[in-house]
């Protein structure tokens, strides 16, 4: 198999051995992420575990979230009212909602410092294993300087083979054996506690997300719904209706007013017992015009307050659904990103395993030799994983930057 495929459940890797596994797929998969890998995701917005955009998005929604009041004084001042006839939409009920989503933003820090912890943890694991395997191939080279033996195992002639074949391990490379064998129990035992942290900000990436998908947003879409089925969003378009009428009839009154008022001294006249009023400003029909349309102004201030209320409350709703519905479905990227990071190292694991296995029955140098040609394999590529976890904990941390 000349690549690697990297499905959600890894498919393409189970016919092969898990040596061929744990020597390519690591490699392979930390370039990918690394952004070194030709993908139809800009390297750019790759960002370890979570997407770049995944983490600016969600960033803003915890802003918004934490900016919604959790006193009921400030919630209904904010709605503008203190009851209304509809249920689920009361003050209190937005209180809780508010409390929810606030408790629900409160859980992405985790997800954050989850993801860091283990971009550094990648980098500090790399180099545990490089070190590891280096102790495991300078025990191998001490056992072929003291049996004085030169060259690769690959270059080896089938005689040459056979006859190392013959070559029965003493006491002392017994011990050596025994020594890689530690080395081996340790490099597992780093293994499982990567595996473990790669499972715990899988677990927090995936509760994030059902907050949203199994509580939040269901809940929002609930409250939008009575809304519309109350017949308040009608009511609003109704009372906007109303505005603009009122907004005629008091341009109306407004020009006729002018009319009505005339010139400076229109409607006065200087009689013998003083100053007559006929019109203008201070006549009957001005002033009746003046009452009447400040009358109207008053019942469209009112109608305005009651626009608010719907605007208020819409606005709240309407916010937050465009919020949790443009989050949904984002984390899951960062769960599947952690099942095949876990994954990955559970073969390293299995590895391990076999190859502490597979040392515990060496008896000849043919059958160490062998196994010295499949441990290089798989340790060989881990100094270029090495560069690649330092280059994606330092973005990553850089990324995460409050």
């Amino acid at each position: 198999m000349d690549s690697l495929a990297l499905g959600n459940d890894l498919e393409g890797v189970r016919d092969l051995s898990v040596d061929v596994v744990a020597s390519r797929l690591p490699g392979e998969y930390i370039k990918l992420v690394a952004g070194q890998t030709h993908s139809a995701v800009d390297p750019k917005d790759i960002g370890f575990l979570i997407r770049r955009e995944d983490i600016h998005n969600t960033r803003k929604y915890v802003e918004f979230a934490k900016m919604l009041p959790l006193s009921l004084d400030v919630v209904r001042k904010r709605l503008n009212y203190d009851r209304i006839d509809v249920e689920g939409l009361s003050p209190e009920d937005i209180l809780k909602l508010n409390e929810r989503a606030v408790a629900h933003a409160n859980t992405w820090p985790k997800v954050e410092s989850g993801s860091k912890e283990v971009a550094r943890e990648l980098e500090v694991f790399a180099a545990n294993f490089i070190t590891t395997g280096q102790g495991v191939v300078s025990l191998i080279r001490a056992v072929d300087l003291g049996r004085q033996l030169q060259g690769k195992f690959e270059d080896l002639t089938e005689e040459e083979q056979q006859k190392l074949h013959t070559i029965l391990l003493d006491h002392t490379e017994k011990s050596a054996i025994e020594s890689m064998v530690v080395y081996l129990a340790d490099a597992k035992k780093s293994t499982t506690a990567f595996i473990k942290s790669v499972e715990h900000v899988e677990a927090l990436a995936k509760g994030f997300e059902k907050g949203l998908s199994d509580d939040l947003i269901p809940l929002v879409k609930a409250k939008m719904m009575a809304y519309k089925n109350s017949g308040k969003e009608h009511e609003r378009e109704q009372l906007l209706e109303d505005v603009l009428q009122l907004n005629e009839k008091i341009d109306t009154l407004t020009s006729a007013y002018k009319s009505a008022v005339g010139a400076s001294f229109t409607g006065l006249a200087l009689g013998p017992i003083g100053l007559v009023v006929t019109g203008g400003i201070f006549g009957n029909n001005a002033e009746k015009i003046r009452k009447e349309k400040n009358q109207l102004i008053a019942d469209r201030r009112k109608l305005l307050e009651k626009i608010k209320t719907a605007d208020k409350l819409a606005e709240l709703l309407g916010d937050l659904q465009l919020h949790l519905v443009s989050l949904q479905g984002q984390m899951l990227g960062a769960e599947v990103g952690a099942k095949q990071l876990s994954q990955i190292w559970t073969y390293i694991a299995a590895y391990l395993d076999e190859a502490s296995e597979y040392l515990s029955k060496v008896d000849t140098l043919l059958e160490l030799h062998k196994f010295a040609m499949n441990f290089s394999m798989v340790i060989n590529p881990w100094v270029s994983i090495k560069g690649y976890s330092t280059q994606i904990s330092a973005a990553f941390n850089e990324l995460l930057q409050p």
